[in-house]
């Protein structure tokens, strides 16, 4: 399942600004990873308990 990233241009203008290298290509790779569907290790907090 593919999921569709959404940003605020708050975020777009912080991580532009981001001068560490190194934490934009984590964030960037994270952001990916989610967008394929890969949402790491994480538990629901509600709602329906099938997905």
């Amino acid at each position: 399942m593919e999921y569709q990233i959404k940003t605020t241009n708050h975020f777009e203008t912080w991580l532009a600004a981001l001068k560490d290298k190194r934490a934009k290509a984590k964030i960037a790779a994270r952001l990916s990873r989610a967008q394929l569907g890969n949402l790491g290790d994480h538990k629901a907090i509600g709602g329906d308990k099938g997905t």
